[in-house]
C-alpha cells in the first residue's frame, strides 16, 4: 500500500506502552512490508537503547507540562519533524504527556492514544525494578518548578530535596495524567485495564489485526527482542562511534532517531517459561494522598473514555 500511517503513544513509564507499541508496529509492518520504529525518543536512539543526546538535550530545553499546542523552540519543531520523515512510523513517548498537543501539532498522527494504568500498580512496579520515573534532581527541581499551583494537595510534595521515592514518582504520575486529560483533543485516552479498547480503536481506524491479538505471547514480552518486529538493517555497534563524535554529539548533535523494522512472520510458538523462585511481590499501602490523586485521574479518565466511543 502506497499510503502511509502515522501513530503516536504516550505514557508514563510503567503504563504497558511497550505492549501496546510492539503490536502496532507489527501490524503496520506487515500492511506496509516495513515501519519506522522510535522507542522513547526524548531518551533513546532506537528500541535496543542507546543513548539519545538529541532527544534528552530537546527534552531538557523543553518545558514538561505545555498549555498550548505551540511548539516552544524550533529545535522542539525540528525534532518533531524528525521523528515523523517515514510515512510508516510509531513512536512512544514516556516523557510526552505534558506536550501531546505540541507533539501531535507537528508530527500530524493518523492515530494517538494515551495509556493510563492506576497509580498503584505503576508504583509498585517501579518499585521492584528500583526505577523511578524522575530520572535525576535535575529533572525533579523543574518538575517542582512548573508543577506547583497545579493541584494543591502535591504543593507540600513539590520542593527540592524531596526524598520520599513513592511521593516523588506519584507526583510526576498525577501531574503528568492530569495535564494530557484535561488537554485532550484528538488523542483517545485508554485504561490499561481495557486494553481490549486498542484493539477496538484499531479495527476502528481500518487496521487489519491479522488474526492476532495485542495480548499475544509475541507482543507481551519486550520490544527491544525481536519477537514480533526486526531491524530491517541491524543496528550500529554504538560502542564502536568515535569518543570524540560522542562528544560533539551530546553538545550540538541531531542523530537520527528510530529504526526501520520489518514483521517476523510467522509468528514464533509460545516459549516455556523457566522456572524460578517466587517473585517478589511489593505491595504500596494505602494512602489517602494517593488515594485522592488516582481518583483524580481514573475520574477524568472514565470521563474521557465515555466521550470517546470506541468499540
Amino acid at each position: 500500500m502506497s499510503e502511509g500511517f502515522r501513530i503516536n503513544l504516550y505514557g508514563v513509564g510503567r503504563s504497558g506502552t511497550k505492549a501496546v507499541q510492539t503490536w502496532l508496529a507489527y501490524l503496520l509492518a506487515r500492511r506496509h512490508g516495513a515501519v519506522w520504529v522510535n522507542y522513547e525518543p526524548l531518551r533513546y536512539k532506537h528500541r535496543k537503547l542507546a543513548p539519545s543526546h538529541y532527544g534528552w538535550r530537546v527534552h531538557r530545553n523543553t518545558p514538561q507540562l505545555l498549555d498550548t499546542a505551540a511548539a516552544p523552540t524550533g529545535e522542539f519543531a525540528a525534532f518533531c519533524h524528525m521523528l515523523a520523515e517515514h510515512p510508516v512510523n510509531v513512536t512512544k513517548f514516556i516523557r510526552g504527556n505534558g506536550r501531546i498537543n505540541a507533539i501531535d501539532a507537528v508530527m500530524k498522527p493518523d492515530l494517538s492514544i494515551l495509556i493510563v494504568r492506576d497509580l498503584y500498580e505503576v508504583l509498585e512496579s517501579v518499585l521492584r525494578l528500583n526505577w523511578s520515573l524522575v530520572a535525576d534532581d535535575v529533572e525533579w527541581q523543574r518538575l517542582c518548578a512548573v508543577g506547583r499551583g497545579r493541584v494543591a494537595a502535591l504543593d507540600a510534595v513539590l520542593k527540592p530535596g524531596q526524598e520520599n521515592k513513592i511521593l516523588v514518582n506519584a507526583a510526576h504520575w498525577a501531574l503528568h495524567n492530569l495535564h494530557a486529560l484535561e488537554h485532550l483533543e484528538t488523542t483517545y485516552a485508554i485504561p490499561y485495564k481495557r486494553l481490549d479498547l486498542v484493539e477496538a480503536l484499531a479495527k476502528q481506524k481500518g487496521l487489519d489485526t491479522f488474526g492476532t491479538r495485542l495480548s499475544g505471547h509475541a507482543f507481551s514480552g519486550s520490544i527491544h527482542g525481536d519477537d514480533a518486529i526486526t531491524e530491517v538493517t541491524p543496528l550500529k555497534d554504538e560502542e564502536q562511534q568515535n569518543p570524540l563524535a560522542r562528544l560533539w554529539g551530546r553538545r550540538f548533535g541531531r542523530e537520527r532517531s528510530g529504526s526501520l523494522c520489518r514483521a517476523v512472520d510467522p509468528l514464533p510458538e509460545p516459549k516455556e517459561k523457566a522456572v524460578r523462585g517466587q517473585a517478589v511481590r511489593l505491595k504500596v499501602e494505602r494512602h489517602a494522598l494517593l488515594d485522592d490523586l488516582n481518583a483524580q485521574v481514573q475520574e477524568r479518565l472514565a470521563a474521557a473514555v465515555a466521550r470517546q466511543g470506541i468499540g
